[in-house]
C-alpha cells in the first residue's frame, strides 16, 4: 500500500502530532520523577514502597502492551485491511493522517491495560476477583473501544477487541501473582 495525504496540511499537521506524541513519551519518566518530587514527601513509608514498584512496573507493562501492539497485532490487522479489498478497481492507499491515529490509538490502548491491572493491585485498589467479577461487563466494553478506535466495520473491530480480550485476561494473571505476592508479605 501507499501512504498518501488528502488536505494541503496533513502531512506536517501529522508530522507535529507524532513529535508530540514521542515528545510526551521521552519526557514521561521526567515528568514522573518531578511529580514524584512533589508527592513523596506527603507519604509514609509504607505508601512510598507501594508506589515506587507499582509506577515501574506500570511502566514496564505499558511498554510490553504496547510493544506487543507495535509487533503483533498493528501489522496483523494493516495487513489485513489493506487485502480486504475484493475489487480489481480499488487500491490501497493509507492518509497518513488516519494511519498516525490508528496506530497511536492501538498503541495507548494495548499499553494501558495490562498497566492499569498491574499498578491499580500493587496500590491494593483493585483485585483479581474484581477482575473475575466484572468480566461480563468488560468485555463489551472491551468492544465498544474497539468499534471507536478502528475504522467502521467489525472485522476491524473483533481484530481489535479479540487481542484485548486476551491482555484483560493477562490482566487477570497479572493481577493474581501481585495479589498472592502482596497477601505473602503482609
Amino acid at each position: 500500500f501507499q501512504y498518501v495525504y488528502l488536505s494541503p496540511s496533513e502531512l506536517l499537521t501529522s508530522y507535529f502530532k507524532l513529535a508530540l506524541v514521542l515528545a510526551i513519551v521521552v519526557v514521561s519518566p521526567l515528568l514522573v520523577f518531578e511529580i514524584w518530587g512533589f508527592v513523596a514527601p506527603a507519604l509514609t513509608r509504607k505508601e512510598k514502597r507501594a508506589i515506587k514498584p507499582a509506577l515501574l512496573g506500570g511502566f514496564f507493562f505499558f511498554c510490553l502492551g504496547a510493544l506487543f501492539s507495535y509487533m503483533v497485532a498493528l501489522p496483523f490487522m494493516i495487513q489485513f485491511l489493506v487485502n480486504f479489498s475484493t475489487s480489481d478497481f480499488i487500491n490501497s492507499a493509507i492518509s497518513v493522517a488516519s494511519y498516525l491515529d490508528f496506530m497511536i490509538g492501538m498503541l495507548l490502548t494495548f499499553g494501558v491495560e495490562p498497566m492499569l491491572a498491574f499498578v491499580l493491585t500493587k496500590l491494593g485498589i483493585l483485585t483479581p476477583n474484581i477482575l473475575r467479577k466484572v468480566r461480563r461487563y468488560a468485555i463489551p466494553v472491551i468492544f465498544v473501544i474497539a468499534a471507536i478506535i478502528t475504522p467502521p466495520d467489525v472485522v476491524s473491530q473483533f481484530m481489535v477487541a479479540v487481542p484485548m480480550i486476551g491482555l484483560y485476561e493477562l490482566s487477570i494473571l497479572i493481577s493474581s501473582v501481585i495479589y498472592k505476592k502482596k497477601q505473602n508479605d503482609d
